[in-house]
């Protein structure tokens, strides 16, 4: 499988390609599993390094993270293994003979619990966005378990992610055995909510900065992952802050002054820590930074506390900018979802 092994360096991939989702409204992502035959009912035991079709179709609110997979292994107890999961945007029908155009978005290693019994192997964690994918899930060191497909056996699906299966091969992209095989499994996933969410206008300063805020992720009640909220573009050595509102509920935009920029918060707003945007005078290189976490732990009766999963946070950035309305300027604002 020397072949497979130089495939995977060349396109391992951390997350899968956004492609177009089907005309259906997205719903929300809530489970953690989806099976397929349960318990497993194999008919049919593949050769070492073959390999099982199918398509995977997304279509939820945010995309999820694939954390890892059960198989039935054809191979007996104890037999240790490699798992390469191969995708391709569209589905997998008509390009079973070739890996071209196919990425491996996540590997995996096992050891076989035994025919029609699952296996687990925790594979490399991937991002998969929303549209539909075809799936082949390639074995080296052993061979799978499946069942023949008969019309009935063959579609799976929780809300939001489902499955249609699919076919079987005995070599490493070598075609397809003739007639329907329905891959023995489940797919182990957590749910992604999807990215701090930017609105409203930004100002354009003095110095034709243009402010734009962004965070590395929503925040956590817990505390438990870091969580900063930055604003760029901002005037450099101005004095500046981030302020917060928890309900925009009705709220609409207003004017700043008499300038270009808008309060995208409704009161009432908790100011956090003001401080130096840094860069220099002039210029557009001024950065406000929020470490969410540290300024929540260091004030446990701010705005908000305490936050709990699914709570909002609608956040915006201020800062000195002498010569335009009111002195000062603001960026465009975000909202985030406090996650638990």
């Amino acid at each position: 499988m020397n072949h497979i092994r130089s495939a995977v360096r060349a396109v391992l991939a951390p997350s899968l390609l956004a492609v177009a989702a089907s005309a259906a409204p997205q719903v929300p992502c809530n489970g953690t599993e989806l099976a397929t035959v349960s318990p497993y009912a194999a008919t049919h035991v593949g050769a070492v390094g073959g390999a099982m079709y199918f398509n995977m179709t997304l279509n939820m609110l945010s995309g999820l993270r694939m954390r890892g997979i059960e198989l039935n292994i054809g191979s007996p107890a104890g037999t240790p293994f490699n798992l390469y999961v191969y995708a391709r945007p569209g589905g997998w029908n008509g390009f079973e003979n070739s890996s071209s155009g196919w990425v491996i978005p996540t590997v995996g290693q096992g050891i076989s619990a035994g025919p029609g019994q699952p296996t687990f192997v925790d594979v490399t964690d991937v991002t998969v966005l929303n549209g539909t994918w075809g799936v082949s899930l390639v074995l080296s060191g052993a061979s799978h378990a499946y069942s023949a497909g008969n019309g009935t056996n063959q579609n799976f699906s929780t809300p939001g992610l489902s499955l249609s299966l699919g076919s079987a091969g005995d070599a490493f992209f070598g075609g397809v055995l003739p007639g329907a095989y329905v891959w023995n499994g489940k797919l182990l996933f957590e749910c992604t909510p999807p990215a701090p969410m930017p609105y409203c206008t930004a100002g354009i300063t003095t110095n034709m900065c243009s402010p734009f805020i962004w965070a590395n992720r929503h925040p956590s009640a817990s505390l438990s992952s870091a969580c900063y909220v930055q604003v760029e573009n901002v005037e450099g050595m101005k004095q500046g802050l981030l302020f917060y509102g928890l309900n925009n509920t009705g709220f609409t935009p207003s004017i700043w002054g008499s300038g270009v920029s808008y309060l995208c918060v409704k009161s009432p707003t908790q100011r956090t820590w003001a401080h130096n945007s840094g860069g220099s005078l002039d210029n557009c290189d001024g950065t406000l930074l929020l470490d969410w976490n540290a300024y929540q732990s260091s004030h446990p009766s701010a705005l908000g506390q305490p936050f709990a999963p699914g709570d909002s946070v609608f956040i915006q950035g201020w800062f000195r900018d002498p010569a335009a309305s009111k002195s000062t300027n603001l960026s465009n604002a975000l909202m985030l979802r406090v996650q638990p």
